[in-house]
């Protein structure tokens, strides 16, 4: 660490001279652009090209837990990834790499030899893909909601049991919008360019894992369901349950996708209303009860996984924060612009609606 003057020149431009060592280990000559970026708490980050440009390889060995380390190259934003072998690939090894690159969008398997595999991301990060990925992952998982509830005043187990496929497509954007997050903090270049900067991609990763969170209560709702399906539909079978229970459902869905509005364009006031919604679908949510006749832990099951969907709406909505109010700038008006002598002073003017307060 080093300290370093500020110099100005005539024209009032501030300049800042860079540590040599730094420069020459970086590769920066004359002319070159760096990459400037603001933090949060007012301080500057310099980023050279090279840093900016280099692409980030992982070689991992063949081994018993394949399956995670590729997991995790992903996550950590890898664009290229080798999986060696000392010995030729078993065919079970092979399958259980293809199976899983194939539940991380993007990856490619691009060379496959007996002893080596290379996989490759042909994902491309541009301005609002975050905002996309959590609208896709909105749509998919507030449907597997509804139709979660549906199934389980309905008694239908099979339709229950379709939720699990859609919940892994909900697991692949996640792990694309980790990729993206862990990416724009790691590497301001890349947040740049999908328009994050590394707090934002904080909030986008969080609100990602609540919609994630969600998507499992839902396949969590049709488990039960698949496994209760008769004395839960026995319970909901009255008018007001049933009627109760998919009004609360809609109505929570609803706060969601304005929750996710709110939040892509930071309407802190949007949130208050929307946390007030909230109250009222716990409040529905207690309307459902059981009769004597009917099993009342399949009902308070259904409430429990009901509140905590529940509760993870609200952890989206607060993830809004207030915006301070910008304090006030008095402008004093000293020329007149309702007319056009606009160089008269206010003072002499006759013509305007505004007149100074007389002084003696």
């Amino acid at each position: 660490m080093s300290y370093r003057k500020v110099q100005r020149t005539a024209k009032g431009s501030y300049l800042l001279s860079l540590p040599k060592s730094w420069a020459t280990s970086y590769g920066v000559e004359k002319n070159q652009a760096l990459l400037v970026v603001q933090n949060q708490d007012g301080s500057l980050s310099i980023y050279p090209p090279k840093l900016r440009s280099k692409a980030v390889e992982i070689r991992i060995k063949m081994g018993s837990a394949i399956e995670k380390e590729i997991t995790w190259a992903y996550l950590l934003g890898a664009d290229s990834l080798e999986i060696t072998s000392d010995v030729p690939m078993a065919k079970e090894d092979v399958e259980k790499v293809k199976a899983a690159v194939n539940k991380l969008p993007g990856f490619e398997i691009m060379e496959e030899e007996s002893r080596r595999m290379l996989v490759s991301s042909l994902m491309e990060a541009g301005p609002g893909s975050a905002e996309k990925l959590l609208q896709k992952m909105l749509l998919i998982t507030k449907a597997m909601e509804l139709d979660s509830v549906q199934a389980a005043v309905t008694g239908n187990a099979e339709a229950a049991r379709d939720l699990t496929y859609r919940d892994d497509e909900v697991d692949r954007l996640y792990f694309m919008l980790v990729r993206l997050t862990r990416g724009a903090i790691v590497n301001p270049s890349l947040g740049e360019k999908a328009g994050l900067s590394p707090l934002r991609a904080l909030d986008v990763r969080q609100a990602a894992e609540i919609l994630e969170n969600l998507a499992d209560l839902a396949v969590k709702l049709a488990e039960l369901t698949e496994k209760q399906g008769n004395s839960l539909k026995s319970a909901l079978m009255s008018a007001q349950n049933s009627e109760a229970t998919l009004r609360a459902i809609d109505e929570l869905v609803q706060v969601q996708e304005s929750g996710i509005s709110a939040f892509s364009s930071q309407d802190f006031q949007t949130t208050l209303a929307l946390t007030e919604r909230t109250s009222s679908v716990s409040s529905m949510l207690e309307g459902i009860k059981a009769e004597e006749t009917c099993d009342v832990p399949s009902i308070a099951e259904l409430r429990s996984v009901i509140s905590q969907m529940i509760g993870r709406t609200r952890d989206l909505l607060d993830l809004v924060p207030p915006r301070p109010n910008p304090p006030e700038t008095k402008v004093e008006r000293t020329r007149c612009s309702t007319y056009p002598c606009e160089t008269r002073p206010l003072a002499y003017c006759r013509r305007s609606l505004w007149r100074p307060q007389e002084t003696r």
